[in-house]
C-alpha cells in the first residue's frame, strides 16, 4: 500500500499576481519559463495547458489560439505558488510531457512529479 504525501501548495499572493500574470501572458516558452518567480526569485516557473475542447483556430487581438477551452496550471517548483484556471490555448503551446492526466487535481503536484521524472 502506498501512502500519498501531503504537499503544501499556495495561491499566488494578491499583491504579486499582476506581475505573475504578465510573465505568463508574455511568455511563449512552453513548459519551462526562463523568467524568475516574482514570489521567491527562483527560475523554476512552469506552465501547462490541457485542452478540453476541439481544436479550432481563433484569433483575439492578434493572438492566435487553437482550442477554445483548456485547464491550465502555472506554478513555481521552488516556493510552490500556483494558479489553476481555464483559458484559451495559445497557438504556440506544445509539450511532450508524459503523465497520467487522471492524476491531475487543482494543484500542479502531478505535473511537478512528471517534470521530475521526465528524462529518467
Amino acid at each position: 500500500m502506498t501512502v500519498e504525501k501531503e504537499y503544501s501548495w499556495q495561491d499566488v499572493p494578491d499583491e504579486i499576481y499582476p506581475t505573475w500574470a504578465k510573465i505568463f501572458y508574455e511568455s511563449q516558452e512552453g513548459l519551462n519559463l526562463s523568467e524568475s518567480c516574482p514570489v521567491c526569485g527562483k527560475k523554476t516557473l512552469h506552465c501547462y495547458y490541457l485542452p478540453t475542447s476541439d481544436r479550432n483556430k481563433i484569433i483575439i487581438e492578434a493572438r492566435k489560439y487553437y482550442a477554445k477551452r483548456s485547464d491550465f496550471w502555472q506554478w513555481c517548483s521552488s516556493c510552490r505558488s500556483y494558479v489553476h484556471a481555464s483559458a484559451l490555448v495559445p497557438e504556440w503551446w506544445s509539450s511532450n510531457l508524459s503523465f497520467d492526466s487522471s492524476k491531475l487535481t487543482h494543484n500542479p503536484q502531478a505535473l511537478e512529479e512528471a517534470i521530475k521524472n521526465f528524462g529518467e
